[in-house]
This record gives structure tokens, C-alpha cells and sequence, in this order.
């Protein structure tokens, strides 16, 4: 009963001290309307242009028994991350700054942003989501300008769809015909479900969580290290001594931290097959730094250094389900040699 009776007191003298200062109470609050909407009048307004995106697998779907329609599209739960990593990447965005020439569009002062600044540009003003439980991309443009943002969205879509289209076509056609080391001509196809990719230089300090990451360690050092924006592959194992130095050991897993250090970056990684955990300190001194970008059979021209690990498959014939390329001067590396 005393402690109402206090609250009421307090009350009591909150409300005494608004009746008798109600003036400045209510210049205050007309001062914080108004500055709040002179900020929001004068501030630069950016519209947000949205298009959605349906991922579906061109595989067959496979028939038990004769049972299932090969015709419909089967679910691949990885083809979406890769789709979303596929979209921010320079084979679908510079077409569209070319297309659009948001280079002549984002001229300052009569100079013109070069293609790498255009594209940072663009990737600033681009967010791709995946919505939850569902095949579909979300992909947000914003800009000053609403028309231009929905170009954007548009264009990012078609530049995309044609990618999707000649990568179908490719589909009928994929195999590949390579040189290897000893001269020998070896021809094999890439599998329904495998993958293609590049190989970057890596800066380590933009490894992130989630990440899937292979490294290896000698004497405790790391000695390479590469990341991809998908999951190794099923059977690889999480742990494993190098085929060419029994003294090192090399990790697969999915980076779960990364923190920033002085020299590079630390980094805590879940590794494959129930393998446990590790944690290992990583630096630009590493000699050997790399991550695989999606590419597709488009981007396998003759000239290019190709690695692969072609096998027989159900039928007999060579197939690779991973082949890395060489791109912007930086030549596929064999793991273990």
C-alpha cells in the first residue's frame, strides 16, 4: 500500500512540474518535429526497386523404378547460395554496366568511374537475399533515381536468364578436351551436377563466417589455404595427412568464427564428417592463397589450364564433377602437390 502510495506522490510532482513548465515542454517537443522533418524534407531520397528470382535445377530428375517425371526440375538445396554468389559476381554485373551505361550515368565533373569503381558502385546499391524455405532470390536495387533502380533490377534478371539459357545449351555438349602434362589428349564430361570454377587470389582478411575453407599445416604453419562459396564435396574427409608430406595435415570444414587480427585473420572452422574442430591463425604471408569463383562451361575456352580429376562413371565414360580454371593469370593448384 505504501509503495502505490509513493508512486503516486512521484507522479503527482511529474505532473506539477509539466503543468507549470508546459511551455518549454511543448517547445521542445515542437523543435524536435520540426527539426526531424526539415532533416527528412532535405534528405536525398533513394527508392528501393525489388524482383524475385525462382532457382530451379535443369538436371533430370532421376526415375526409381520407373517411377518420377524426368521432366521436373529436381531440388538442389545448393543451387540458390550458389545462384546468390553467381548474381554479385563481375560475369553477370559488368554486362549490365556496359548494357546500361552506368559508367556515362555515374560521370562526376565529366570523368567517367572506370569499370572496377562502377562495379563497386553497383554492388553498394545491390542486395541479394534468399527467402527462407523456397527457391526464390530476392534482389534489391536501390538508387536516387526509381527508374534507373528498376533498370537495374530488370537488367541484372535478363543478363542472368541468358546466362541460364546458354549454359542449357551447354548441357547437351559438355564435354571437354584437354592436354595433360605428359601431351596426351584427354577428353572427359563435365557431370550433370558438377561444378566449374576459377581460381582467385585470396585476401584472407575476407574470409567470413560461413564460408567453406580447405587449409593446410605443416610443423603447425599453415601452408595454403582456399575458400569457397559452397560445401566441399559430401566424402571428402574433414581431416587427412598430405599425400606429399606425411608431417602435414590438411582441413575441410565451414568457417563458424573470424576475428581480425594484427597480421591477418583468426578463424574457427567445423570440420567435415564429424572430423571435430580447429582453429588456425591466418595471414597474407601464406604462400599459396586462393578462392574458387562459379564460372560456367561458357568460360572453358581453349588456351585456359584446366584441373580436373575426370573418373569413370556408371557408363564408362570420363567424367569430372570439379574442374577449376585458369582465369586473370592465376593457374589452378593441385592440393596435394
Amino acid at each position: 500500500m505504501a509503495h502505490n502510495e509513493e508512486v503516486k506522490l512521484h507522479f503527482l510532482d511529474y505532473w506539477r512540474v509539466i503543468r507549470i513548465r508546459w511551455v518549454l515542454v511543448l517547445l521542445a517537443f515542437l523543435l524536435v518535429l520540426i527539426t526531424a522533418a526539415v532533416f527528412t524534407y532535405f534528405q536525398p531520397r533513394e527508392y528501393k526497386a525489388d524482383i524475385f528470382v525462382e532457382v530451379k535445377s535443369t538436371a533430370e530428375n532421376p526415375r526409381i523404378f520407373g517411377q518420377g517425371d524426368p521432366n521436373q526440375p529436381i531440388h538442389d538445396p545448393q543451387l540458390a547460395p550458389t545462384v546468390y554468389q553467381v548474381i554479385q559476381r563481375t560475369g553477370i554485373l559488368y554486362p549490365v554496366i556496359e548494357q546500361l551505361k552506368l559508367q556515362d550515368k555515374w560521370a562526376r565533373d565529366g570523368r567517367q568511374p572506370s569499370r572496377e569503381i562502377a562495379y563497386q558502385m553497383l554492388r553498394s546499391k545491390l542486395n541479394v537475399d534468399e527467402v527462407r524455405n523456397t527457391d526464390l532470390l530476392q534482389i534489391s536495387v536501390y538508387d536516387g533515381n526509381p527508374q534507373l533502380a528498376a533498370d537495374i533490377a530488370n537488367k541484372i534478371v535478363s543478363v542472368y536468364q541468358d546466362r541460364r539459357v546458354e549454359e542449357e545449351k551447354e548441357i547437351l555438349n559438355r564435354a571437354v578436351t584437354v592436354m595433360n602434362r605428359d601431351g596426351q589428349t584427354v577428353t572427359f564430361d563435365l557431370a550433370p551436377q558438377g561444378r566449374i570454377v576459377s581460381d582467385q587470389p585470396l585476401d584472407v582478411k575476407t574470409i567470413k563466417t560461413g564460408d567453406a575453407i580447405a587449409f593446410s599445416e605443416i610443423m603447425g604453419k599453415p601452408a595454403q589455404v582456399d575458400t569457397q562459396p559452397f560445401p566441399h564435396g559430401a566424402n571428402a574427409p574433414g581431416k587427412q595427412p598430405l599425400r606429399n608430406n606425411p608431417a602435414g595435415t590438411r582441413y575441410l570444414g565451414v568457417v563458424t568464427a573470424a576475428t581480425p587480427t594484427a597480421n591477418g585473420i583468426k578463424v574457427s572452422v567445423d570440420l567435415q564428417k564429424n572430423a571435430g574442430k580447429t582453429a588456425a591463425e591466418l595471414t597474407n604471408d601464406i604462400a599459396v592463397r586462393f578462392t574458387h569463383e562459379p564460372e560456367s562451361l561458357a568460360d572453358v575456352k581453349p588456351g585456359l589450364t584446366m584441373l580436373a580429376n575426370p573418373t569413370r562413371n556408371a557408363e564408362g565414360k570420363l567424367a569430372s564433377g570439379f574442374s577449376q580454371i585458369e582465369k586473370n593469370g592465376h593457374k589452378p593448384i593441385d592440393l596435394d602437390d
